[in-house]
């Protein structure tokens, strides 16, 4: 669209490209699902899933496996409650459920404070302790 004379200047370029990504974006969210049923059909025992969808709507359509995962790394920019409530919200989800390994859904971004790393895995930890 830049070559084609389509967009005049840097932000007309900007708005143009956030509605592309911006719609790209929409339809891989809307494909999650397929693509776990056609990770299922490839076989796998472990999933590694993110934060995109659900952790039970994950195993609804994976069955009996194992799945790492799925917190939004972005959730330990913010405050402990946050955190916790996060966390807490898919711990609930795997409800006990033997093969869940808790894990950020996509990696620790650069500038993740470390102490609220060291707070998720103590909250996780204490959490899952009490439920055993």
């Amino acid at each position: 669209f830049i070559k084609e004379g389509l967009a005049s200047d840097d932000t007309e370029i900007q708005s143009t490209s956030l509605q592309v990504v911006t719609r790209l974006g929409e339809k891989a969210k809307s494909l999650l699902p397929d693509l776990l049923s056609v990770m299922k059909k490839a076989g796998g025992d472990v999933y590694s899933i993110d934060w995109r969808i659900p952790i039970d709507e994950s195993w609804a359509i994976l069955g009996d496996v194992a799945i790492q995962g799925n917190l939004d790394p972005a959730a330990l920019l913010g405050p402990a409650g946050l955190i916790q409530d996060r966390a807490r919200d898919i711990l609930d989800r795997v409800g006990g459920r033997p093969g869940h390994v808790f894990n950020l859904g996509h990696g620790v971004l650069p500038e993740t404070p470390q102490e609220s790393a060291r707070e998720l895995a103590k909250f996780v930890h204490s959490t899952t302790r009490r439920r055993r």
